[in-house]
């Protein structure tokens, strides 16, 4: 996994490795454990105004400033909002959260980690009103850890899983498809994908996918871009800006949001096409999804589809 100083206005992000822990936070600053998961996350979010957002599930990283779009669960419509961030949530996700008291050597901040401590999600005050909303948060410390889904034993495709994605497949629109990797990142929704069917699901060659994200950029193709954490989405609109790359880093930023994707980690890619939409989806060799990439709503949805289509399949 990856660290990030990102460049932005809050301080936090400006002082060296990041804490991927909850052990490596409270180095930082005193933690409190908070009533509620995700459902109180995404409406605190829905206040803020000017916090620095990210996602981070230690492949590919997503920044923004701002606050969270109207609140969005998985049973509702997919919507991707054209000015704020969205966030897309599993309510009942396994989850703890987490906020700071701004001592130490950190802002405050609110935290998202899954059960074994991993922090997957960040949101950074950067003054005003909206250190007010998160302190609105403080509760007594939340109880006893959550149960962690079971999974099945590495190598073991569940048949009820594939007959079940092969029937729902055509008749599911984005949201639905999305809500796979709100559940367990994508694992059991990768290894349905080889008996889909070659025309709902194939694999294209990971040696092109740095060519491919750079044509995106110098081309300013409008497009969306998803990261999952532990029972969310995040995502936002690319409209413009320029990359760079550090050694297997390839970075997006346009000032107000920033997208870091670990190409080294990337180990597989597959094109997913439901009713008319087309998805490029990015997994690493522990069969989690670090990243997907969709058309945006607004934009021509044929082109996208046609720029997926050309990809050498796998």
């Amino acid at each position: 996994m990856f660290k990030y100083g990102l460049p932005h206005k809050c301080v936090f992000s400006q002082r060296g490795e990041q804490p991927r822990t909850l052990a490596e936070l409270n180095q930082l600053s005193d933690v409190t454990y908070l009533d509620g998961g995700l459902e109180t996350l995404a409406f605190i979010g829905t206040q803020l105004d000017n916090a620095l957002i990210s996602t981070n599930n230690g492949a590919a990283l997503l920044t923004g400033m701002g606050g969270l779009a109207p609140y969005q669960n998985v049973n509702m419509p997919f919507r991707i909002s054209q000015k704020r961030i969205t966030l897309r949530i599993r309510s009942e996700a396994p989850v703890r959260l987490i906020s700071t008291n701004g001592q130490k050597k950190c802002n405050d901040l609110l935290v998202v980690a899954d059960t074994s401590g991993e922090l997957f999600l960040k949101i950074e005050t950067n003054g005003g009103y909206d250190v007010q909303a998160i302190g609105i948060s403080d509760t007594e410390q939340a109880a006893a850890h959550l149960a962690c889904c079971q999974s099945l034993p590495e190598g073991v495709i569940s048949l009820n899983a594939v007959r079940a994605a092969r029937d729902a497949w055509s008749q599911s629109d984005a949201g639905k498809h999305l809500n796979d990797f709100c559940i367990d990142a994508g694992c059991i929704r990768l290894s349905t994908l080889p008996h889909i069917g070659k025309n709902w699901a194939w694999p294209v060659m990971r040696k092109v996918l740095l060519g491919f994200l750079s044509y995106l950029v110098n081309n300013q193709v409008r497009h969306a871009r998803l990261v999952p954490g532990c029972g969310f989405l995040q995502g936002s609109l690319f409209q413009n800006g320029s990359f760079q790359i550090f050694d297997q880093m390839f970075l997006v930023s346009n000032g107000l949001n920033n997208f870091v994707l670990d190409l080294s980690q990337v180990t597989s890619c597959w094109v997913t096409r439901f009713s008319t939409v087309s998805h490029l989806e990015l997994y690493s060799d522990a069969d989690r999804a670090v990243a997907i990439l969709a058309p945006d709503p607004n934009s021509d949805i044929r082109c996208w589809n046609n720029l997926l289509e050309s990809l050498p399949k796998a």
